[in-house]
């Protein structure tokens, strides 16, 4: 199995057009790597976020960046670090957990989860979603109560398989990569190290397995 082979899986898997991520995935190894450099790239926002967002709860608000016309409903729940691009929407309680990155135009649901995980442009996760240390491409749509889940049940090393070859992710808890344009029906499970191809079609109440 390879741990170190550059650009295991290309960006234009998550994207095809410029990204915010663009560079950063540059100096990635694998995809996962954007979870630890994404915050290198990135100051805290000015906002004195408390002001603007009387409605919303903030943790380490010292270490959170809000862009331009980012709407968030009342009872969000927000931690930093993270990083919440311009227009994105936010729906009532929803949690946004430490560690996360909102490209521009996502939008996350009422009662959603994101835990340590980076969704690019224009992606969507609207209803009761749990979307944990995954990343979801470009405009890829989650249907209501999917779940990118991240913990095996035998707590081992999580891995993934690209064009045949198994490839150890060294960490013990990692979700899926859902490539651009992708559409996953509600109420469908995707298994630690599950890869969703661009454009594909999940039906509903689908169970996704992860490589063993």
């Amino acid at each position: 199995m390879n741990r170190q082979k550059l650009h295991t899986i290309p960006f234009s898997f998550f994207c095809e057009q410029s990204s915010i991520l663009e560079e950063i995935y540059q100096k990635a190894v694998h995809p996962w790597d954007l979870h630890r450099l994404w915050q290198e790239f990135y100051s805290v926002s000015t906002l004195d976020l408390a002001k603007h967002y009387p409605h919303v709860y903030f943790t380490n608000p010292n270490e959170i960046f809000i862009g331009k016309d980012v709407q968030i409903e009342k009872g969000a729940l927000i931690e930093g670090p993270c990083y919440i691009g311009d227009k994105c929407s936010i729906g009532h309680a929803a949690y946004i957990r430490k560690g996360s990155f909102l490209a521009p135009n996502v939008v996350i649901g009422h009662s959603s989860e994101i835990n340590r995980s980076i969704f690019f442009e224009g992606a969507k996760a609207p209803h009761f979603n749990y979307v944990g240390d995954s990343i979801v491409g470009a405009r890829a749509n989650l249907g209501a109560g999917v779940m990118l889940t991240n913990l095996r049940l035998d707590q081992k090393e999580v891995v993934v398989r690209w064009e045949g070859e198994k490839i150890l992710t060294g960490l013990r808890k990692f979700g899926s990569l859902v490539g651009e344009g992708a559409a996953i029906g509600a109420g469908v499970v995707c298994n630690p190290g599950a890869i969703i191809s661009k454009g594909a079609k999940i039906l509903p109440l689908s169970s996704v397995v992860g490589t063993k």
